[in-house]
């Protein structure tokens, strides 16, 4: 749904997807933080950047936690997550940006 435009629809079946690994999986599991980062980067495309910093921080902290030192994955996510501080301060302010996602 995300490749054809609809991020909407694309969130609903990706918070879907996390309340299933979240059952049945450990808490600190690299698909909770892989799935925790899908959602924030569509709700980024959705210009929901408070709403999606949780999401990226808790894949910050699941990767950390559960993948070597400075894997690829974790280093993305740390990324991404000080992307969205910058736009949710941006926000905050009222400057007007280009969300750097679309």
């Amino acid at each position: 749904y995300g490749d054809l435009g609809d991020h909407n629809k694309a969130l609903e079946f990706k918070q879907k997807a996390l309340k299933i690994w979240e059952k049945v999986l450990p808490e600190n599991h690299p698909f909770i933080a892989s799935s925790c980062s899908n959602i924030a980067f569509t709700l980024v495309k959705l210009g929901q950047f408070e709403k999606a910093l949780p999401y990226i921080q808790r894949a910050v902290t699941i990767g950390a936690r559960s993948l070597p030192e400075g894997h690829p994955h974790t280093e993305n996510y740390r990324k991404g997550m000080k992307i969205i501080e910058h736009c949710c301060k941006l926000q905050e302010m009222g400057i007007e940006f280009r969300n750097p996602f679309l």
